[in-house]
């Protein structure tokens, strides 16, 4: 069975975060002014804000979707699900499960939900009934109001300056502070890099480009933004890279440097350069905070994974300088080779910011820790906060037949493996606390517990879960 097909089966997008929700469970309507007295937009900024119709009922009037035994009080937390329709609200203490969207949609197969560094604030895409236009999309807690800050992306219409935009990262979190840099369409038809402070109920305009931002990306320390300028080929019917910059919070200054191609950033590798991967040709490229730029074309790239502290996770395949192989890799030091074969795709692992998911093979580190995956499939691998891994395992590479479960590994060798039958999960989400898994199986939401993670099901959601996300 193609690799494609079983991630048709088992799609959903990966990841937990951690975020802190308190109070009465409503969502109101609030307008969030973009004028500032201090810092007023240039020529060229977004509309307004504008409210997201439909009204959270209160819970004690709101009548919860839910089905099988109450879930056990577990904390004050709250798990934010995701789906294809919609998104959910689903307290553990009570079993209850309330629309967070009323009349949008999570936008295309991933909305991007990004949480501020103290979780107060979520942003992420949605998009209308229609489908003709997405929104970013600010929810503030504990109350939960709604506000869209910009008209994000032009869907529809191939004859516009820019459809299907925004291909990566259209708005950004500060890493320590609550500032999200975004980009939006000004009057002059450009898409510019603004950012907005919503505590402050304020934005302000911080590039302006000649044809359309992207990809932000703020380094490690929050002092540096990096955004990449697309343009738009009609006659390809793609958005191509035509300059890179990067712009100094300290400073206001920004650099920019012409450089063309299908490139993409993949994350800070250090405080001072970020690195780009051109997955067309295979190649590598690093920019740094001054403007200069080293290509690495001879590497045969294939993916890539984390990013950070110098280091870089590759899939490697042939044709190039290197073995096809999973290697840790930096432009100084000697590659490390972890797996001698290659997978087109590295993925995200939850609970784990250094980790990557090769396909098949198993979970690998920065650090150069290799933790293969249960034989014959493991999926969804998930850390603990205690270190346990969790995936979900199945007897077989055709999906369609095999027979799912749960395994529970202590990669330290303190505890025995676990094994337990269940459903085709769509996600792992470990607790908090690490004392119980969560997952979800078409519209059916599991409870597992430590110590034998035997599942029992909590709840009923009218659309069917494909990953969950943590409310403190």
């Amino acid at each position: 069975m193609n690799r494609s097909r079983i991630l048709l089966i088992l799609a959903g997008v990966g990841g937990v975060l951690f975020l802190c929700i308190c109070g009465v469970v409503g969502l109101g309507l609030a307008l969030l002014s973009l004028g500032s007295q201090e810092a007023q937009p240039a020529t060229g900024a977004p509309a307004a804000p504008t409210e997201v119709s439909g009204t959270l009922p209160a819970a004690t009037a709101a009548a919860p979707v839910t089905g099988g035994p109450s879930a056990p009080s577990v904390s004050a937390k709250r798990m934010l699900l995701q789906g294809d329709n919609a998104l959910w609200l689903f307290d553990p203490n009570t079993g209850e499960v309330f629309p967070l969207s009323i009349d949008r949609s999570p936008a295309f197969d991933d909305p991007r939900i990004r949480f501020s560094a103290t979780g107060t604030y979520m942003a992420y895409l949605s998009v209308e009934a229609t489908g003709s236009n997405a929104f970013l999309t600010l929810v503030t807690f504990p109350g939960l109001e709604a506000t869209d800050l910009t008209q994000a992306i032009q869907t529809s219409d191939p004859g516009q300056s820019f459809p299907y935009f925004v291909p990566h990262s259209p708005f950004a979190w500060a890493p320590q502070e609550e500032m999200l840099a975004y980009v939006a369409q000004g009057q002059k038809g450009t898409t510019d890099v603004y950012v907005y402070d919503p505590r402050a109920q304020q934005s302000r305009l911080l590039v302006e480009t000649p044809a359309h931002a992207t990809d932000l990306a703020w380094s490690p320390d929050g002092r540096y933004l990096f955004f990449a300028d697309l343009i738009w080929k009609e006659e390809e019917m793609r958005s191509e890279v035509q300059r890179l910059g990067i712009w100094d919070w300290n400073t206001g200054e920004t650099v920019q440097v012409p450089f063309e191609g299908t490139w993409e950033v993949t994350g800070w590798l250090d405080g001072r350069r970020v690195l780009l991967f051109n997955e067309n040709v295979g190649a590598l490229a690093l920019l740094d905070v001054d403007g200069n730029v080293q290509r690495m074309d001879d590497l045969a790239v294939w993916d890539v994974g984390r990013v950070q502290g110098g280091r870089a996770l590759l899939s490697v395949g042939s044709g190039g300088t290197l073995d096809p192989g999973i290697y840790v890799w930096s432009p100084e030091g000697t590659p490390q080779r972890l797996f001698d074969k290659a997978e087109p795709d590295l993925e995200d692992v939850s609970g784990r910011s250094d980790a990557s998911f090769i396909l098949y093979l198993g979970v690998v580190t920065l650090s150069g820790e290799v933790y293969p995956a249960p034989q014959p499939v493991g999926l969804r691998p998930a850390f603990s906060p205690q270190g346990l891994l969790a995936w979900v395992g199945a007897d077989q590479e055709n999906l369609l037949q095999a027979q799912f479960f749960v395994v529970v590994q202590d990669p330290k060798g303190g505890q025995p493996e676990v094994r337990v039958p269940v459903e085709p999960f769509a996600f792992l989400a470990w607790q908090p606390d690490g004392q119980a898994l969560w997952g979800a199986s078409a519209g059916d939401l599991y409870r597992m517990a430590s110590p034998d993670f035997r599942p029992q099901q909590v709840a009923e959601v009218a659309d069917a879960p494909e990953a969950a996300f943590w409310v403190p």
